[in-house]
């Protein structure tokens, strides 16, 4: 694709291959034939399983007229790019065929994975007579264990490119902490939302403000003279970096971007991560009267205090990290000069995301996690039922469609949207991101009958609705609470840290910054926080993810601070933090502020729970620094440049084997035995077991940034000692609700199997922890439906006549019939596929389909008397909801081309009403705490929302 095609500076969507290393191995090394992989007219080859995001990689090959696209049903895709995961390792027999049981292999010819890496990592592979060669991989990628691989030919331009002028004589730091280097090259890789042109020149670098909190009480994690991890309880100095990877960014650039109603975009460029927050900044200059770039507490090559509209510090600039000389004016010049154009000074700069609502309820709700709810020492019969009851009210209000379906409507409409919403961490450093509404029957089913009750209130009598509800809404109300995922008021907000002090750090008077250690104070006391989403003076709980233990909650009281509102312009969704005087950095599993996002409620139940035990819990602490090494020395290398590749291949095979699930459980197993010790005995000796719980905490935390950083330690090891811990101890026995949580290597039962787990369990085999609680009212909380029918077919149009239908009109109305079964078949096998495709592919797979599907059928449907039998033809079918669905749903995309929809084949009777907000002197239902009345109104086709849209 040349340049010349105009996409608004915004390139399409670009499916790529997802290869597993096993595959390619196996043919081109054990069979010397290296895959050929082509795509149909119609589908894509089902290996072509990933969507590769926009990001600043892809537009500079596309800018240089290197990135060949080609275009499928609507699609793009490209081989320039390949994506290899290494999750499989290869069996071989004795006859040298694959198989896929390892009792059958051949140990001597077999290979593991870490074999097929080393393979492919030096010698490459072969794509459709194509040389393919290791690129490079994100963070999170490298935890996942996946590597980007690029067309040879290619691999020189993107690596000079990607490397921004660093070279390896001169910058050897960059290329000895190779583990870090490869983290932060990978950040143009990330998905981008959007990107703009900003002047490098004009940016002002401040160096990190780090400050030392005196007398911390904690539970100090150090690193022993045999480099293993040992805790005790202390009380010890804390160092909190307070502006870490958090910048200023002027108004006018939000608005000139389309988000003057967004608190923070995160920025990204080569080797440049920022969370860039919305401020008044060249207003504060103006306040303080700045006129001259010597009155700047920073480096910059800015020429006057107007041109800078971006602050950022020094840690958002992780060039500086791999350059010689670190953080210095010559290195902003250095780094300015590789991204920006020569005439222009312009770079692109990605915009990664900015900060959203949830959700739930308009945004003003948000589910809890089962590590928060295991970490409140809450009463079974009081706290968890009255945690519970709002939840369960409202699950039995949308359950009771007979009396009350306003609620079913209102649950449906708060799930048309399967856009995938990320309120966690930026995606480049965590793991754990809240549940994306993936794409699923769930989600399809809701949307066929959102428009089914919207317009006639009957259908909420019929079989497929219910079926819907009871067996698939309902039954996920109830694996949310085995989950630990209970609605409560409250948002996910991106954390920003002391932003005033921030603007009194970036000036100068007298040639001293308006803020130092000299000038230490904060907007914020102790123990407060500044959010616009709660009142002020409310009681505010947060927790971060992965959250790990009791003394990884916040507790906070909120203040709203009229200086804020007044230099910055933030969202309900970004909460203000103070690192002067709290220790929150440690508290909150080692956070910083390049997008980290923290979960707070003010729900009082979870508040009441906290402060109870908030000063006996201290926090875990991280006593120690990341170990960088040198290149280890491969004696089968033969250049420097295998040695290097060996490198690589030695870092990502360690870090593919990541352990932070397992960590993550075990931490809460230790959870679990110590409430279910201190519970019915409070004088329970906590002190040993807490600190091993502290040592995982802390080791949770390294573990995520092993992809960015070394450590003296081994985490597999400290791992197995954490587990000889629990059985020296007693602590070996697993609580309830890990038969859904942490299944081990078996799939998350499904509903029945836990009810069935859940009776047949003896009493005592629960434990008296509060995530054990809540499973005690799981199972029998949501009462049966009820079984009053409508048939389905009773509610097409009596008067649609079918009698003039011909012989052929029969035979299409058939092979119309056969491409729903078999359109529903092919969706269903994608689905229990082996390595499954990414969600973008999968949905647009389905698109796909749907639209082969129409193809295929519309003979079939091209009138309102050929559907109508067709109806009456699936009703025949031993599974005919499922295929109901499909028809519906075509019916509801291609209305306009068939020329008629649901109100020409079923009766418009207004449909359910809708609930709208209002005040409790004109309410007639309430729900957590909001007051909502009935609207009713005719049906009318929302042809906007499009449940499986495109991307724009």
């Amino acid at each position: 694709m040349k340049k010349s095609v105009n996409y608004n500076d915004k390139l399409p969507p670009i499916r790529i291959l997802l290869l597993d290393a096993s595959d390619i191995y196996y043919a081109e090394v054990e069979q010397g034939l290296p895959l050929d992989i082509k795509n149909g007219n119609a589908r894509f080859d089902k290996r072509f399983k990933d969507q590769m995001p926009l990001n600043l990689d892809l537009y500079y090959l596309f800018e240089k007229d290197k990135l060949v696209l080609k275009s499928l049903k609507d699609e793009f895709y490209t081989y320039c790019i390949i994506n290899v995961s290494f999750k499989y390792p290869l069996y071989i027999n004795e006859n040298g065929d694959r198989v896929y049981d390892s009792k059958e292999a051949n140990k001597k010819a077999s290979k593991t994975r870490s074999d097929i890496r080393k393979e492919l990592y030096l010698n490459g592979f072969h794509i459709n007579g194509k040389k393919y060669v290791r690129y490079k991989r994100s963070a999170s990628s490298a935890r996942e264990g996946t590597c980007l691989f690029i067309r040879e030919d290619l691999f020189s331009l993107m690596d000079t490119w990607s490397k921004t002028g660093l070279i390896e004589a001169v910058d050897k730091k960059a290329f000895e902490s190779l583990t870090s280097y490869e983290a932060y090259r990978a950040l143009s890789l990330s998905s981008l939302v959007k990107t703009i042109y900003l002047n490098p020149y004009n940016i002002l670098f401040v160096k990190d403000f780090k400050h030392v909190l005196k007398n911390q009480s904690v539970v100090k994690v150090s690193v022993d003279e045999n480099n293993g991890l040992v805790a005790s309880k202390e009380v010890s100095d804390v160092e909190n970096n307070i502006f870490d990877g958090e910048g200023l960014l002027d108004l006018t650039i939000f608005k000139k971007c389309g988000y003057p109603d967004k608190g923070m975009m995160l920025l990204r460029n080569r080797f440049f991560k920022c969370c860039a927050f919305n401020t008044n900044l060249q207003a504060w200059f103006k306040h303080n009267k700045i006129n001259s770039i010597d009155e700047l507490n920073g480096y910059t090559c800015a020429s006057k205090v107007e041109d800078i509209v971006l602050v950022v510090s020094e840690s958002c600039l992780k060039y500086f990290k791999m350059a010689e000389g670190g953080y210095s004016l010559d290195n902003v010049k250095r780094w300015c000069d590789a991204v920006s154009d020569k005439e222009t000074q312009l770079s692109r700069f990605g915009i990664v995301k900015t900060d959203k609502e949830t959700r739930f309820f308009g945004g003003d709700m948000v589910e809890t996690t089962y590590q928060l709810i295991n970490t409140l020492q809450l009463s079974q019969n009081t706290d968890c039922r009255l945690l519970l009851s709002d939840y369960i009210d409202y699950a039995n209000k949308i359950r009771n469609i007979k009396e009350t379906p306003e609620y079913a409507r209102l649950f449906l409409h708060g799930e048309l949207d399967d856009d995938s919403i990320d309120l966690f961490d930026d995606s480049e450093d965590v793991d754990y991101e809240e549940e994306i509404f993936d794409f699923s029957w769930y989600s399809f089913k809701s949307k066929v009958c959102f428009d089914l009750i919207a317009h006639n209130s009957q259908f909420v009598g019929t079989k497929v609705f219910k079926n819907h509800i009871f067996k698939d809404i309902i039954n996920n109300f109830r694996l949310k609470i085995y989950d630990g995922r209970v609605l409560v008021h409250g948002t996910y907000a991106t954390i920003f840290g002391n932003p005033v002090e921030y603007l009194k750090y970036i000036i100068k008077k007298d040639s001293k910054p308006l803020f130092d250690e000299k000038h230490l104070s904060s907007t914020l006391d102790k123990d407060e926080i500044c959010s616009s989403f709660f009142k002020d003076g409310e009681e505010i709980v947060g927790s971060r993810a992965p959250h790990m233990t009791m003394g990884n909650l916040l507790y906070a009281k909120n203040r709203h601070i009229p200086d804020i509102n007044k230099w910055f312009n933030l969202t309900r969704n970004i909460v203000v933090v103070d690192a002067i005087n709290n220790n929150i950095q440690q508290r909150l599993n080692g956070m910083d502020y390049d997008s980290d996002t923290v979960l707070l409620t003010n729900n009082n139940i979870v508040v009441n729970a906290t402060k109870l035990n908030y000063d006996n819990f201290p926090v875990p602490f991280a006593a120690f620094d990341h170990d960088d090494k040198a290149l280890e020395s491969f004696k089968e290398a033969k250049n420097k440049k295998e040695n290097l590749i060996l490198n690589l291949w030695s870092i990502d095979n360690k870090i593919s084997n990541n352990k932070v699930g397992e960590i993550v459980n075990l931490a809460q197993k230790y959870n679990s035995h110590l409430w279910n010790n201190l519970n019915p005995n409070p004088k329970f000796d906590y002190e040993e077991l807490y600190n091993e719980i502290c040592i995982l905490s802390v080791l949770a935390g390294a573990e995520i940034d092993s992809s960015k950083r070394t450590f003296a330690f081994n985490s597999t090891s400290e791992l197995t000692k954490a587990r000889e811990f629990g059985k020296e101890n007693g602590y070996v026995e697993k609580p309830a609700f890990f038969y859904y949580v942490a299944p081990g290597k078996k799939d998350k039962p499904r509903i029945s199997k836990i009810d069935k787990y859940v009776l047949e369990l003896p009493e005592d085999k629960f434990f008296q922890t509060s995530m054990d609680y809540l499973w005690g009212f799981a199972s029998g909380v949501i009462d049966a439906p009820d079984t009053d029918e409508v048939e389905f077919t009773s509610l097409i149009f009596k008067n649609i006549n079918t009698r003039n239908l011909s012989q052929e009109n029969y035979r299409q109305i058939n092979r119309a019939l056969t491409a729903l079964i078999n359109t529903r078949d092919i969706i269903n096998d994608e689905k229990k596929a082996r390595n499954k495709a990414s969600y973008d592919v999968e949905r647009a797979n389905f698109n796909i389909e749907i639209a082969i599907c129409y193809d295929q059928m519309k003979a079939g449907i091209s009138n309102i008397q050929k559907t109508k039998v067709l109806i009456r033809k699936i009703y025949e079918e031993k599974t005919p909801h499922s295929l109901l669905y499909y028809l519906l749903y075509i019916i509801s995309l291609k209305e306009k081309e068939l020329g008629y929809g649901y109100e020409d084949l079923f009766e418009n009777d207004g449909g359910v009403p809708a609930l709208e907000r209002t005040n409790k002197k004109d309410a007639q239902f309430d729900l957590f705490g909001e007051y909502y009345y009935k609207r009713s109104s005719l049906y009318k086709a929302i042809s906007s929302i499009r449940l499986f849209k495109e991307e724009e």
